[in-house]
Protein backbone atom coordinates (compact mmCIF):
# COMPACT_ATOMS: atom_id res chain seq x y z
CA UNK A 1 0.00 0.00 0.00
CA UNK A 2 2.86 2.36 0.85
CA UNK A 3 4.49 1.70 -2.53
CA UNK A 4 1.28 2.55 -4.38
CA UNK A 5 0.89 5.80 -2.44
CA UNK A 6 4.47 6.88 -3.20
CA UNK A 7 3.97 5.98 -6.87
CA UNK A 8 0.73 7.98 -7.03
CA UNK A 9 2.39 11.07 -5.51
CA UNK A 10 5.31 10.68 -7.92
CA UNK A 11 3.01 10.53 -10.93
CA UNK A 12 1.00 13.56 -9.78
CA UNK A 13 4.09 15.68 -9.17
CA UNK A 14 5.62 14.66 -12.51
CA UNK A 15 2.42 15.58 -14.35
CA UNK A 16 2.31 18.91 -12.55
CA UNK A 17 5.89 19.76 -13.53
CA UNK A 18 5.27 18.71 -17.14
CA UNK A 19 2.06 20.76 -17.29
CA UNK A 20 3.85 23.88 -16.08
CA UNK A 21 6.58 23.44 -18.70
CA UNK A 22 4.17 22.72 -21.55
CA UNK A 23 1.77 25.48 -20.50
CA UNK A 24 4.48 28.11 -20.44
CA UNK A 25 5.93 26.98 -23.74
CA UNK A 26 2.57 26.84 -25.50
CA UNK A 27 1.48 30.22 -24.13
CA UNK A 28 4.66 31.90 -25.30
CA UNK A 29 4.55 30.04 -28.61
CA UNK A 30 1.07 31.30 -29.39
CA UNK A 31 1.99 34.87 -28.49
CA UNK A 32 5.17 34.82 -30.55
CA UNK A 33 3.52 35.89 -33.79
CA UNK A 34 1.25 38.59 -32.35
CA UNK A 35 3.69 40.64 -30.25
CA UNK A 36 6.85 42.48 -31.02
CA UNK A 37 10.11 41.27 -29.47
CA UNK A 38 10.12 43.64 -26.49
CA UNK A 39 6.58 42.72 -25.42
CA UNK A 40 7.29 39.02 -25.93
CA UNK A 41 10.39 39.15 -23.72
CA UNK A 42 8.55 41.16 -21.07
CA UNK A 43 5.69 38.64 -20.98
CA UNK A 44 8.15 35.75 -20.83
CA UNK A 45 10.07 37.26 -17.92
CA UNK A 46 6.80 37.98 -16.13
CA UNK A 47 5.62 34.36 -16.56
CA UNK A 48 8.94 33.01 -15.36
CA UNK A 49 8.95 35.25 -12.29
CA UNK A 50 5.41 34.13 -11.40
CA UNK A 51 6.22 30.44 -11.85
CA UNK A 52 9.64 30.47 -10.21
CA UNK A 53 8.25 30.95 -6.73
CA UNK A 54 6.10 27.84 -6.49
CA UNK A 55 7.51 25.67 -9.23
CA UNK A 56 11.00 25.51 -7.74
CA UNK A 57 9.61 23.71 -4.71
CA UNK A 58 7.43 21.45 -6.84
CA UNK A 59 10.40 20.39 -8.99
CA UNK A 60 12.55 19.62 -5.96
CA UNK A 61 9.67 17.67 -4.40
CA UNK A 62 9.21 15.73 -7.66
CA UNK A 63 12.89 14.73 -7.68
CA UNK A 64 12.85 13.69 -4.01
CA UNK A 65 9.65 11.67 -4.39
CA UNK A 66 11.04 10.14 -7.60
CA UNK A 67 14.10 8.91 -5.70
CA UNK A 68 11.84 7.59 -2.92
CA UNK A 69 9.77 5.78 -5.54
CA UNK A 70 12.85 4.08 -6.97
CA UNK A 71 13.97 3.05 -3.48
CA UNK A 72 10.55 1.69 -2.50
CA UNK A 73 10.12 -0.09 -5.83
CA UNK A 74 13.53 -1.72 -5.46
CA UNK A 75 12.62 -2.92 -1.96
CA UNK A 76 9.22 -4.22 -3.03
CA UNK A 77 10.35 -5.87 -6.25
CA UNK A 78 13.64 -7.33 -4.98
CA UNK A 79 12.06 -10.63 -3.84
CA UNK A 80 10.29 -10.96 -7.19
CA UNK A 81 13.48 -10.53 -9.20
CA UNK A 82 15.57 -12.81 -7.01
CA UNK A 83 12.91 -15.52 -7.15
CA UNK A 84 12.65 -15.42 -10.93
CA UNK A 85 16.33 -14.99 -11.70
CA UNK A 86 17.73 -17.41 -9.14
CA UNK A 87 19.88 -20.07 -10.67
CA UNK A 88 18.09 -23.38 -10.79
CA UNK A 89 20.03 -26.64 -10.81
CA UNK A 90 20.15 -28.28 -14.20
CA UNK A 91 19.18 -31.84 -14.87
CA UNK A 92 22.25 -33.49 -16.28
CA UNK A 93 22.06 -36.48 -18.58
CA UNK A 94 25.19 -38.54 -18.70
CA UNK A 95 26.33 -39.80 -22.07
CA UNK A 96 25.73 -43.42 -22.97
CA UNK A 97 28.13 -45.93 -21.55
CA UNK A 98 30.54 -47.51 -23.99
CA UNK A 99 29.05 -50.50 -25.72
CA UNK A 100 30.05 -53.82 -24.16
CA UNK A 101 27.94 -56.04 -26.36
CA UNK A 102 26.88 -56.25 -29.96
CA UNK A 103 23.35 -55.04 -29.03
CA UNK A 104 24.67 -51.64 -27.88
CA UNK A 105 24.09 -49.81 -24.63
CA UNK A 106 25.51 -50.78 -21.25
CA UNK A 107 25.11 -54.06 -19.39
CA UNK A 108 21.58 -53.14 -18.31
CA UNK A 109 20.49 -52.32 -21.84
CA UNK A 110 20.00 -48.59 -21.22
CA UNK A 111 21.55 -46.11 -23.59
CA UNK A 112 21.80 -43.23 -21.14
CA UNK A 113 21.72 -42.57 -17.41
CA UNK A 114 19.89 -39.58 -16.01
CA UNK A 115 20.26 -38.13 -12.54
Amino acid sequence: MYAKLVLLVNIKLSVLVAAVMWGTGLSLGRAMTRYDAATFLTDGKHMISNLATGDGGVMIAAVVVGLATVTVAAAVLAPVFTATTARRPRRHVLPAWPSTSCAGGDVTGRTGVSL
